[in-house]
């Protein structure tokens, strides 16, 4: 609070002074706001004191800083003598007015000698960020195969901070970083394409905006629904089907070239998979230096199924499996039978051996396989009989398991060859539990020595450990092996490891892993042993938008004892990233053995052409000064081709070597499925049709919905529909996808015949037209009060086949929207005849109506002062 300072000029202030002798005026703030938010009023009260034993006259006169309203009386104020007087102030500011203190020079001005009385004041305006984010066009709907649209949407500063922005486009991937004033607003325009393969389905599309200053999030995100523009007939529900396979390689090195090709047919008949004839045919061949080799195999079968109950049986080429202890030739011939149902299950393989080379030994085989489920266990049983150069033998496995859920898994069996006693018996067992993230297993074999013939004593044991805590997962795991085969040949390992996976941040993630390895081996009175100690770690520190930074480490000791000692050193980074429908892979590898230094750079490139077509290429370069092979550099491109469940590959494989002969390699491979038609796949019928405007124009987004599917146009304003399956259909416009003001020429609900194969619909649209109408009233006398009712009128809108009929507004005025172009008639009416105070003059107009076009009518009435009587200044 304070008094005011006379600011006159000197003279004025003398003469004045000399009068009084004192200052006649004195002006406090008894009321005043010190901090205000951003676009609010900062308000003063005034307090007017006039000292003198005159009446003043005076106007309030308070100065602002720049950028701030006044608002305060205009007109000239008194005040009596030896009296007080208040009067309010108030300062307006801006939405965007900067933080911080602003000063007021708050007064008034006398009327009679423009003498100024003022006290100094100041308010606070307190610091808003307020950034909003909202779109300014974009598509609700669009094709799946649209290609690129444009979007816009805007970021705007609404708070009085400058602040500084990351902008995340949606849609395309786009970043961008900016810097926003107070009521700054910057826009963005990208484009837009729908998933790779995307049929239908909704995209979101916006941008998301992350303030720096507080790390605040600002999202404008809207669901863009994509539809397609070809609906093609399912298939895949056909089951029967022929599905051919071909590879083809060429190889030139140095020795020779080397072609290699593989075959493979597989077909299957019926419309349930399990009483389906099915056949399988798979041929490989080798050309190399002049050598031939081939290998062909086949199969045909017949499945039967009634409820739970299904029974194969089989005819063709087989390959016995078996464990890896009892090894059998390949290339048998025969039969085989299964069937199954909930709880059992069995099979008989009747086999004849294709004699090929001198080796084979194997005449005949016979395996039978059945299991038994009683509960949580299963109970398995194989039974391999076989002939040998007219010598009989079998291998007999019983094999029991135990399963509770995923929660704990067990089982123990037994082997037997030939005889049954202990030194033609084997032992295998597994077992596995896990609770809570917390995991173990392990398994083991045993085998006698002699257990199947030139076979040895053979001990197997692995194990192992994982825990999962969150995100981060430890683990441990360990094995044996021991092979004796006589006092003067033996061998055993074993290996025991540790990994562990650490999560630091949702984006930084560390892999480490140790192991131990010991070996000894024992051949001819020597031993040979080996000891690896391996150590290694990966550095993972994932990026926005796919980006990820990859650094690896890996070190190796091995100890050959006398026979030498090799450390092996290795390091990598990598960095993938992508944009758009390019994926990139760049590394660079270290590795350091000895003398050994090898330099390694690869870079890894994929292009997603569009949906069918893909490239990727791969480039490497070593250098290893120390090698027979200095150097070498590596390239590879292959073009994919997918259409459906069609697949067609070309690689080429170049290596470049110095010292050495070049490499080139050459690969092609496809494959596809014929499907055989069924009855009502030959009944389907195909509806093309297109959406054209007025000017002929193709108009693109519009939703069709044919046969209960729903169809968009594509950029050029066409559909297809390869699923009719009747003679005629109807084809429902939807209304919300139409362009504003636009209708179908024939309706919404259009009825095409489709009695051939091939049918097709042109549907027309045209821009609507709108009447803006206004009753004009005619005033014939002076009688100026009375107003006409207008309720009590109507105006009926023909065109011949339509009829619309509209009520007048309050002020005389109508508005009619949604009228095709043609003649129309308009005609105002009086729907009550006993309203007499006013008569229609003219009462009709009419009009040829172009596409789009807007009609200003008038119609007109006037005063009927015969018919009116007056009361109060209202007609009747």
């Amino acid at each position: 609070m304070g008094k005011a300072q006379l600011v006159p000029n000197f003279l004025g202030q003398l003469v004045f002074q000399f009068s009084q002798k004192t200052n006649p005026v004195e002006v406090n703030i008894i009321k005043q706001d010190t901090l205000i938010a951003p676009g609010a009023n900062a308000q003063f009260t005034l307090q007017i004191t006039n000292y003198s034993i005159d009446t003043l006259w005076f106007k309030p006169a308070a100065i602002t800083p720049d950028n701030w309203t006044l608002i305060q009386s205009q007109n000239d104020l008194f005040i009596l003598p030896q009296s007080k007087r208040n009067f309010t102030v108030i300062a307006s500011s801006s939405s965007y007015t900067p933080a911080g203190l602003y000063h007021f020079d708050l007064g008034i001005e006398l009327s009679k000698n423009n003498l100024r009385f003022s006290i100094q004041d100041s308010v606070t305006v307190a610091s808003r960020t307020q950034i909003i984010a909202y779109p300014l066009n974009y598509p609700r709907k669009i094709s799946n195969n649209s290609g690129a649209t444009s979007v816009q949407f805007a970021v705007e500063n609404k708070g009085n901070t400058t602040e500084a922005i990351e902008v995340y486009l949606l849609g395309n991937g786009g970043q961008e970083n900016i810097e926003l004033s107070p009521g700054g607003k910057h826009e963005f325009v990208f484009t837009i394409e729908p998933p790779k393969g995307m049929s239908s389905g909704d995209v979101q599309i916006g941008c998301v905006v992350n303030l720096v200053s507080n790390k605040q999030q600002v999202t404008a995100i809207r669901n863009v629904e994509v539809f397609p523009s070809v609906i093609k007939a399912d298939y895949s529900t056909n089951l029967s089907k022929i599905a051919v396979k071909q590879g083809a390689t060429y190889m030139e090195q140095g020795f020779g070239p080397v072609i290699r090709t593989n075959t493979v047919l597989r077909s299957q008949f019926g419309q349930r998979a399990r009483n389906q004839v099915h056949s399988n045919i798979s041929n490989m061949m080798v050309f190399s230096n002049g050598n031939f080799n081939q290998n062909t195999q086949f199969d045909v079968g017949k499945s039967w199924n009634r409820g739970f109950h299904t029974a194969k049986v089989g005819l063709g080429m087989y390959n016995p499996r078996t464990s890896f202890f009892f090894r059998l030739p390949r290339n048998f011939i025969g039969g085989k039978l299964e069937y199954d149902n909930k709880t059992f299950d069995t099979e008989i393989l009747a086999l004849q051996k294709i004699q090929r080379t001198p080796m084979d030994t194997v005449d005949q085989l016979l395996n039978h396989y059945v299991a038994q489920s009683i509960g949580l266990l299963k109970i398995q049983n194989s039974l391999t009989y076989f002939s040998s150069k007219g010598n009989s033998h079998f291998l007999n496995g019983a094999k029991a398991n135990l399963k509770y859920k995923n929660n704990f898994k067990a089982s123990a069996g037994m082997n037997h060859y030939d005889a049954f006693d202990l030194s033609h018996v084997a032992f295998e067992g597994s077992f596995f539990g896990a609770v809570k993230g917390f995991s173990i297993g392990g398994d083991l074999f045993q085998s006698p020595e002699n257990f199947t013939p030139r076979n040895s004593n053979i001990n197997m044991y692995n194990g192992y450990l994982n825990q999962r805590i969150g995100q981060h997962s430890f683990g441990m795991n360990a094995s044996y092996f021991d092979q004796d085969n006589s006092v003067n040949q033996n061998s055993s390992r074993y290996t025991i490891g540790g990994n562990a996976f650490v999560q630091f941040l949702p984006k930084i993630s560390l892999s480490t892993n140790a192991s131990v390895y010991s070996s000894e081996n024992i051949y001819a009175g020597e031993i040979f042993t080996a000891d690896i100690t391996s150590y290694q770690a990966i550095f993972t520190r994932k990026f926005s938008q796919g980006n990820n930074l990859v650094v690896s480490g890996r070190n190796q000791i091995t100890d050959m004892k006398a026979n030498g000692f090799l450390n092996r050193r290795e390091a990598g980074i990598s960095y993938q990233t992508s944009f758009r429908s390019i994926n990139l892979n760049s590394s660079y590898r270290f590795e350091q053995t000895l003398g050994l230094l090898r330099n390694s750079i690869d870079l890894t490139a994929r292009y997603q052409i569009n949906s069918r077509f893909s490239l990727r290429s791969q480039w490497g370069y070593s250098l290893q000064p120390s090698m027979r092979i200095p150097q070498f550099f590596t390239a590879r491109n292959m073009l994919s081709y997918r259409y459906g469940k069609s697949r067609f590959s070309l690689m080429i494989n170049n290596a470049f070597n110095q010292n050495a002969a070049n490499v080139l390699t050459v690969q092609t491979s496809g494959s596809f499925d014929l499907y055989i038609p069924r009855k009502t796949d030959l009944a389907l019928k195909n509806l093309a049709g297109e959406v054209i405007d007025i000017n002929g124009k193709p108009v693109p987004n519009v939703v069709l919905s044919i046969a209960g599917q729903s169809v968009i146009t594509d950029k050029d304003g066409r559909f297809v529909v390869h699923t009719i399956n009747t003679d005629s259909v109807v084809v429902f416009i939807d209304r919300k996808s139409l362009p504003f003001g636009a209708q179908p020429a024939n309706g919404f609900n259009q009825t095409v015949y489709t009695f051939d194969k091939h049918s097709h619909i042109t549907i027309n649209l045209f821009k609507t037209s709108r009447i803006l109408g206004k009753v004009r009233v005619q005033r014939i006398s002076t009688l100026q009060t009375l107003r006409p009712d207008f309720s009590k009128f109507v105006v009926i809108i023909s065109n011949g086949d339509e009829r619309i009929v509209r009520n007048l507004k309050a002020d005389g005025s109508l508005s009619i929207s949604g009228l095709r172009p043609g003649e129309w008639q308009a005609r105002l009416k009086l729907k009550d005849p006993t309203y007499k105070a006013f008569k229609i003059k003219k009462s009709e107009d009419r009009r040829q109506l172009e596409n789009g076009e807007e009609w200003n009518l008038w119609l007109e009435i006037e005063e009927n002062s015969q018919g009116v009587k007056v009361q109060r200044g209202i007609g009747r």
